[in-house]
């Protein structure tokens, strides 16, 4: 499935994000696996309140991890988004819906 966030169009089977540039050249860029399913999660619940533990619990099934790991999968989705944590374009949209972040 093709998902449009700002510029990008994220290909969610392979975590693939391509945009065009001014130049009229595409830039193709990757998610890892965890930030990937952090963004599937938040998407998914962009409806509804989404707190860490469900993120946790859905992203984070059967390990246990420190709440730790929400920051650094945010800070990478927004790295590769090139979305400004203090001037969100993207992901504030949903950092609404994510509870105690």
């Amino acid at each position: 499935m093709l998902i449009k966030l700002g510029a990008w169009l994220l290909n969610t089977q392979t975590g693939v994000l391509t945009t065009e540039h001014q130049s009229g050249a595409d830039e193709n860029k990757r998610l890892d696996h965890t930030p990937l399913a952090l963004l599937l999660c938040l998407l998914k619940h962009r409806d509804q309140d989404v707190t860490k533990n469900m993120m946790l619990a859905e992203v984070w099934s059967n390990k246990v991890v420190s709440e730790d790991v929400l920051s650094v999968a945010i800070s990478q989705i927004r790295k590769v988004l090139e979305d400004n944590a203090r001037k969100p374009c993207i992901l504030k949209q949903y950092q609404a819906l994510v509870t105690d972040l």
